[in-house]
């Protein structure tokens, strides 16, 4: 069985469940104290690596540096990418009902926890849970946190593999909060289990900037956020000074991102389709030839971005789209392109673990500048979830398509 990392690769083994927890305790003056030191490494702690989601925050040093390709263009099996949907309504009750039963479980096991009842959720372990983790070294951990009186915050709830979903949830205390994720078998069993604490989301110095710029969606058909919004939980991105505002997109169809066991480039429904530009510009950088990454492998830490085309589409601001197959791209630096012309072919190159669409707004031209923000991202004549919208920035868990391709 295959778990789609988008999530953050959620351990599967429950040491996984490690519950790398933060533990408040009563004489600590508040201050959150996780069990395990974030700042060390997995080795360092003898815990297995639970790698960030999608991109690292970090950005590579290559931006705006073209790259002799490595690999022919464009294989026959990308030429034959499926089509992605053609309206909501083709995802709609698919979708509703794989929330309804990720809610429905997720909030069911976040109850539990408050409550304080480590052997109900271990009753619901799968196999390997449970043989990772004793209820009897569970049950410790479950008090310690219980006795600081969480509440539950913001959650969410999101399928990506159809052999398991998601569920996250934020918990709670004063100034504290710990995301909670859980995955779930078909069966409703717990797969994997983590509690984490929640970066503090900085401060957004470009709140309430609005660009003059008509951005479209860079895709035809119907698409899903994955990550995009303003809260942690909605977006991984916005602890990313310069991603603050960025969203990655991917297909969803029949119930998931892919078909098959999801260890292949190949099964995503995403992989190999083309990828338009968003607006009018200039082309002040272009990135080409790193290799895709396989789902199974992890993400190339080094060039976080991957093949990338980076737009100048006003004064200050650059558009950077990220993580796209070699050899597809189709401009060059110095061009000068049109919105809705196609740049290239979404991939998997850069960290990235599965086939999708980055793409966010700076007012830096390098994606590393030290000085570089983020700037919001409002697309113009789209629809989300079926309905209309003349300008707005999605949001995590909906599904968009330009008004002009869907129906």
């Amino acid at each position: 069985m295959t778990i789609n990392k988008f999530l953050s690769r959620l351990a599967i083994t429950a040491v996984a469940a490690a519950l790398v927890a933060t533990a408040c305790s009563p004489d600590d003056g508040g201050q959150a104290e996780p069990i395990l030191d974030l700042g060390q490494t997995a080795a360092e702690a003898n815990e297995p690596t639970t790698l960030p989601p999608i991109e690292a925050v970090e950005v590579e040093e290559s931006s705006g540096v073209n790259v002799d390709p490595l690999v022919p263009a464009v294989s026959d099996a990308i030429e034959a990418a499926s089509p992605p949907p053609g309206s909501f309504a083709e995802v709609a009750s698919d979708y509703s009902q794989s929330q309804e039963f990720l809610f429905a479980e997720g909030r069911a096991t976040a109850n539990q926890l408050l409550a304080g009842d480590a052997d109900a959720i271990y009753a619901r372990f799968d196999e390997a849970m449970a043989a990772a983790l004793s209820v009897e070294d569970m049950r410790p951990i479950v008090a310690e946190l219980v006795a600081q009186a969480p509440s539950t915050g913001a959650d969410r709830a999101i399928r990506l593999d159809p052999e398991a979903g998601f569920y996250v949830a934020e918990l709670k205390w004063g100034e504290e909060i710990m995301t909670m994720a859980v995955s779930f078998t078909n069966a409703g069993e717990i797969s994997s289990l983590e509690l984490s604490p929640q970066m503090p989301t900085p401060p957004d110095p470009a709140v309430g900037y609005e660009s003059d710029v008509a951005f479209r969606l860079p895709f035809e058909g119907v698409w899903f956020v994955v990550w995009g919004g303003d809260s942690a939980i909605e977006n991984y991105h916005v602890i990313a000074p310069n991603q603050r505002h960025a969203y990655d997109i991917v297909v969803w169809k029949e119930g998931t991102t892919h078909t098959g066991d999801g260890s292949v480039n190949e099964d995503y429904w995403a992989y190999g389709q083309p990828v338009l530009a968003p607006a009018a510009g200039t082309v002040v950088g272009v990135v080409d030839g790193l290799p895709d990454r396989t789902p199974s492998e992890g993400g190339d830490i080094f060039n976080p971005a991957g093949n990338q085309v980076a737009i100048q589409v006003a004064d200050g601001e650059y558009l950077f789209i990220a993580h796209l197959q070699p050899g597809s791209l189709t401009v060059a630096e110095g061009d000068v392109v049109e919105s809705g012309q196609q740049i290239g072919l979404v991939g998997n190159s850069g960290n990235s673990d599965a086939p999708h669409i980055h793409v966010h707004l700076q007012n830096q031209p390098t994606l590393n500048h030290p000085e570089a923000t983020g700037l919001p991202l409002a697309f113009t004549d789209y629809l989300a979830n079926g309905l209309a919208v003349e300008r707005g920035r999605p949001l995590g868990d909906q599904f968009v398509a330009p008004a002009a391709s869907s129906s």
